[in-house]
């Protein structure tokens, strides 16, 4: 059984915007008012923006066969029962770009995660045409906001960059918004985000002290980005994290 964009919907995290085009799926971190401002500000920002950082789908089942196919190349991770079981790269889909993993029969937690660095676009997901489909069940919501340090820059595995390891040590269902290069920045936060978080984790700053002229212009944009970001979750549980 190929699942249906609203069955894809329903199991998927992460992702702020899912939309089905000419037979393919494509998920967004961002939505599309804050990818257009980061490509005003550089489009290597607005490419980053564009990324499926953070985005999965995770359910339990009892199929005997998982399967999806994907359209565009990257980093998929697999975890069986929170556990990173099967990875595939850009080399592996050479070979195809339809993967299928054999399970029990029994019912299992399966995780796919989507590129960090590439925008991870599907085409299908397969399960028994018998199969039960549940969304995990998380404890909370998180909200990460970062550079590249948050988006998981350069990791080998992407699902084991810092915002997955603490989305999981919580079971926290979360949108990780990490852009490689991006800084403290009033344009790139925007209030129409339809996400309600319990907690909201900022980390900033790294590429604010090599691209800001001055102190002052630094802490101004800090100033602004914080202040709208107070604003829309002044009633959440917020933490910064600095660079060393």
């Amino acid at each position: 059984m190929k699942l249906s964009l609203e069955q894809i919907k329903s199991v998927t995290v992460g992702a702020l915007e899912i939309t089905e085009e000419n037979g393919t799926f494509r998920f967004a971190k961002c939505i599309t008012k804050q990818i257009e401002v980061c490509y005003r500000l550089r489009t290597v920002l607005g490419e980053r923006a564009k990324t499926t950082t953070g985005i999965r789908l995770d359910f339990h089942t009892n199929s005997n066969v998982f399967a999806f196919e994907a359209e565009t190349k990257g980093k998929y991770d697999i975890y069986i029962d929170n556990v990173l079981t099967y990875f595939y790269r850009d080399v592996d889909f050479n070979c195809g770009m339809r993967k299928e993993i054999l399970l029990d029969g029994r019912t299992h937690r399966i995780t796919l995660y989507l590129p960090a660095h590439t925008e991870g676009i599907l085409r299908s997901v397969e399960i028994d045409d018998s199969a039960t489909l549940t969304p995990h069940k998380f404890d909370c919501k998180i909200l990460f906001l970062g550079d590249s340090i948050t988006q998981g820059w350069d990791s080998k595995w992407d699902s084991l960059s810092y915002a997955h390891h603490v989305s999981r040590v919580f079971n926290a269902d979360s949108v990780i918004q990490g852009i490689g290069g991006a800084k403290y920045h009033n344009l790139t936060f925007d209030e129409a985000i339809q996400y309600d978080p319990d907690i909201v984790i900022v980390a900033y700053g790294t590429n604010d002290w090599t691209t800001y002229q001055t102190y002052e212009e630094g802490r101004e944009h800090c100033s602004d980005f914080l202040d709208q970001l107070v604003k829309k979750y002044g009633g959440k549980k917020l933490f910064g994290i600095s660079p060393i």
